[in-house]
């Protein structure tokens, strides 16, 4: 899915300099879009095929309860987190979508 996007790179890349680290700026601009997106299935004008489609690409679930909605001033997820390949791609992501 990386061709669609200039700022996407394949996971199975060997540049490693390719791979770029979110800041929390990107981190709260995804779950902006989320939320944005959340609203306008529940609105119906995004439906929610589409929807799960977004979450797949951008490679977060929406929770409205969690970490990531609930923006807690003074935690830094993006310092906190691990995203690895084996739960992105394997469990329920990219590697499950095109299978």
């Amino acid at each position: 899915m990386a061709h669609r996007s200039p700022n996407m790179v394949e996971i199975t890349s060997h540049d490693v300099a390719a791979f770029q680290e979110w800041g929390s700026h990107q981190l709260r601009e995804v779950v902006d879009t989320l939320r944005a997106a959340k609203a306008r299935v529940e609105a119906g004008t995004l439906t929610a095929a589409r929807f799960a489609e977004l979450e797949t690409v951008i490679g977060f679930r929406w929770n409205p309860d969690g970490l990531l909605a609930a923006g807690i001033q003074g935690v830094h997820l993006t310092h906190t987190v691990t995203y690895d390949w084996v739960h992105s791609l394997l469990q329920d992501g990219v590697f499950n979508s095109e299978l």
